[in-house]
């Protein structure tokens, strides 16, 4: 098909019939005849309607400005064919940018007679109107308030490490910086959503705050935290179980009298916890007993650096005897 193709546009460059000298004419006349009435078209000039977003840049950090919807002007302006033709064929409008002004908080809105000037300047088009007259807003004063932070990040630890305590943040509050309608509902604040680096030694750490509500400013950054990191050892344990609060007149049998638990202690407290094994208890009061369900959950009183894993069993059957 190709080799077809060279031959017969060879043979019509170098000895074409009278029919195929006829036909070439006349395509090259309508060709021509197109191209001079779309040149002498697109240079004449035209009336059309640009879409042009709208951002105020410069508002002090003490105001919001809101708008209804999302600020846009459309300018009506006249140019040649081909510069218009380009400017449709944009596939992003660029954003036209106004200074802030304390004149725009007198009436809550924006004269076309402000950025007028500054279109003129911007644009080589002859702007012929511009839609609408006035950018309508609202605004509201911002506010400080301090709330307290709490931990999301997650302290990533070396295998058999474990941490005593939640580390403490330093500071261990921010200062949010917005307005009183959305600040009203904010109690508290917390560190970014993360998973730190893997630690294995004491140290500390640099943790980011979260920052991602528009309109609202959050200072510090970033918060230090001291990550104390213990090596764990799991020990097993057999404690009583003890049922306090019983009323006079009334007995508790127990399916079992003591539970088996696993647990996690810290490798240097590892005998003293063990040699204080036998003042742990797991307690249940007498009154968060349901006959209707006729077992209980006992819950061990352990020290605050042993983590508890399992109890054996995990429900305790009981039967309130009544003399």
């Amino acid at each position: 098909m190709v080799n077809y193709i060279k031959k017969t546009v060879r043979r019509l460059i170098s000895s074409p019939s009278d029919n195929e000298k006829q036909s070439i004419i006349i395509i090259l006349a309508a060709f021509l005849s197109l191209t001079l009435w779309f040149l002498v078209t697109l240079n004449q000039d035209y009336d059309a309607t640009v879409h042009f977003p709208v951002k105020i840049t410069n508002i002090p950090d003490t105001i919001e400005l809101a708008f209804e919807t999302q600020p846009y002007i459309d300018l009506k302006i006249q140019d040649g064919g081909v510069d218009l033709m380009l400017e449709f064929f944009k596939f992003d409008r660029d954003t036209l940018e106004f200074a802030f002004n304390q004149e725009f908080l007198k009436n809550k809105y924006i004269e076309t007679s402000f950025y007028r000037d500054q279109l003129v300047q911007k644009f080589s088009y002859d702007i012929k109107g511009i839609n609408p007259g006035r950018l309508y807003f609202d605004y509201e004063n911002k506010i400080y308030k301090r709330v307290p932070l709490y931990s999301r990040t997650h302290f990533r630890l070396a295998p058999a490490f474990f941490l005593e305590n939640q580390p403490a943040f330093t500071p261990d509050s921010v200062t949010i910086l917005g307005p009183l309608t959305k600040l009203d509902s904010i109690k508290e604040w917390y560190t970014a959503n993360i998973t730190t680096k893997v630690i294995i030694k004491s140290e500390e750490v640099t943790v980011p705050v979260m920052d991602s509500i528009k309109g609202l400013k959050v200072t510090p950054k970033t918060v230090k935290a001291f990550v104390k990191p213990q090596k764990y050892t799991q020990a097993d344990m057999r404690i009583p179980i003890n049922v306090y609060d019983v009323p006079e007149g009334s007995s508790i049998r127990l399916e079992v009298d003591s539970l088996l638990i696993s647990c996690l202690v810290p490798m240097a407290r590892y005998e003293s916890v063990l040699n204080a094994s036998k003042s742990y208890k797991a307690s249940v009061s007498f009154y968060d007993l349901d006959p209707l369900l006729a077992h209980t959950i006992p819950q061990p009183s352990l020290p605050d650096d042993v983590k508890l894993v399992s109890q054996n069993p995990f429900r305790v059957n009981f039967v309130i005897v009544n003399k």
